[in-house]
């Protein structure tokens, strides 16, 4: 076979890069999302220099993690191989592969000498996946063997195993585990998962035991996955993974995203900062958000700002099905802390969440809840200081909102037990203009009826959290015929 960087065609680069990786071709249809059929199309061409559409080369080079440049610069293009003649363009390359963690990739190639296991985690969109693509391109530190795994939700472990390519030895053992660690200890091998779903319904418990058994076993490789969340457990591990929690990105970072994705010069310099502030500096946030701009308000900032009061739906709906996979204690946990917005650190949520909820709470239990929010990438950690990031900040308002409209509207039909958000307010010390939104999202009438109901029925009982919800409705509605 020629040098790799040098082929004849696509078909010869292909086959090459299946045999470095002892890939079958079923496998990669199914990386490419395509049949198995298109790809023996491009390995075996009936066309002695066959073409792929630019739809199918793109996802081949997505296959084996790399660019369309990348894969069209190993073929020899002196005896026709080269694509001149279908009028093809290639794509230009993105602003930055990493734009805005030239920090972060510099940290990343310290922790492969040192640790096992790196896990890189954050909300979707931040950057994960661009920069454990940039560290298996780099050629910074050397490896018998870099393999990339694009994951998906039908990713198993069996799919990592296939992803790595069958060795004789490795072949021999039945465990899937097993075989994969085979390979770690054999050679010096960097593997990523990218984008594995750590809470995956079917898969989380095999997930967690492989990486598990990945920082347990003696082998000098590097296993690196981005993840939204981190394995449950992975605190008791020894050694201890190495965590990199991906942050938005910084004001002028953001602001030269902002000018390369089209967002037009004029926009007014407060505006933009109030965009970035919106999705807390998360890049796709903000490509979603500039493209709304562009599309939907004809490329005035201001008109976005003032009509969109939540996320572009794809984000909106990636957090949103987060809240619902959560406990109704992190819920609660959540609720409070969107009401304060603000910092606080781990002791102070717990005695003031106790405190607010008027019962003993066992400290470990809250510890372990806002542990878990953590795992799921829903707070922020800045100097032992906890707050909900910026884009989920938003998210969790607006449910919150839905939560006490629905207990109002459940109190004019004598639901009493309903009470719960309600009574754990205080209205007059809030920072999220909750008095505003109830007021706008529920009518005079319906608050006066409320408090009217609730007061009769509090001559009944002596409960705290009717009192509670009698003083908040109270608040509401005095505060409601102002606005």
């Amino acid at each position: 076979m020629a040098e790799y960087s040098k082929f004849r065609s696509i078909s010869d680069a292909t086959k090459y890069e299946l045999k470095q990786r002892d890939w079958s071709q079923k496998y990669l249809a199914q990386l490419m999302g395509v049949n198995e059929g298109q790809v023996s199309k491009i390995v075996n061409p009936k066309k002695t220099y066959y073409k792929p559409e630019i739809d199918t080369l793109d996802k081949l080079a997505k296959a084996f993690g790399m660019s369309v440049i990348e894969l069209l610069s190993k073929i020899d293009d002196s005896e026709g191989s080269n694509f001149e003649d279908a009028d093809f363009i290639p794509p230009p390359l993105s602003i930055k592969q990493i734009f805005g963690r030239n920090n972060e990739f510099s940290n990343l190639t310290k922790f492969l000498v040192l640790n096992k296991l790196i896990l890189i985690v954050g909300m979707s969109g931040i950057g994960k996946s661009s920069l454990a693509k940039a560290i298996y391109e780099s050629h910074l530190l050397s490896y018998d063997r870099k393999i990339f795994c694009a994951c998906n939700d039908n990713f198993s472990v069996s799919d990592i195993d296939e992803c790595m390519g069958v060795q004789i030895e490795a072949q021999k053992l039945n465990n899937v585990n097993t075989r994969i660690l085979s390979r770690l200890q054999q050679k010096r091998c960097l593997l990523i998962l990218d984008d594995l779903n750590l809470e995956h319904l079917e898969y989380e418990e095999s997930y967690t035991d492989l990486l598990k058994q990945i920082v347990e076993t003696p082998h000098q490789s590097c296993v690196i996955v981005t993840s939204r969340s981190l394995p449950q457990g992975y605190r008791g591990w020894e050694p201890r993974p190495k965590v990199v929690e991906l942050q938005g990105l910084t004001e002028p970072e953001a602001i030269e995203l902002l000018k390369n994705e089209g967002l037009p010069s004029e926009a007014k310099s407060k505006q933009v900062q109030d965009l970035i502030q919106k999705y807390g500096g998360n890049p796709w946030g903000l490509k979603l958000a500039v493209q709304d701009i562009l599309e939907l308000h004809n490329g005035d900032l201001e008109s976005y700002l003032r009509h969109s009061t939540v996320f572009v739906k794809e984000l909106r709906e990636e957090i949103q099905g987060i809240l619902k996979r959560l406990t109704d204690l992190e819920l609660k946990i959540l609720y409070w802390l969107v009401l304060h917005k603000k910092s606080f650190d781990i002791n102070e949520i717990r005695e003031a969440f106790s405190d607010r909820n008027k019962y003993a709470i066992d400290g470990n239990t809250i510890r372990d809840a806002v542990n878990e929010l953590r795992r799921r990438s829903l707070l922020k950690n800045h100097d032992g200081q906890l707050a909900l990031l910026t884009e989920v900040q938003n998210c969790v308002e607006l449910d919150f909102l839905k939560e006490i409209c629905r207990e109002i509207n459940a109190i004019n039909s004598g639901k009493w037990e309903n009470l719960v958000w309600l009574p754990q307010l205080k209205l007059d010390q809030e920072k999220i203009k909750l008095r505003g939104r109830l007021a706008r999202s529920l009518s005079e009438q319906v608050l006066s009826q409320s408090l009217d109901q609730l007061i009769l029925f509090s001559k009944e009982s002596s409960l705290d959290i009717v009192g509670y919800s009698v003083e908040n409705l109270r608040y509401l509605t005095s505060k409601a015929h102002k606005l």
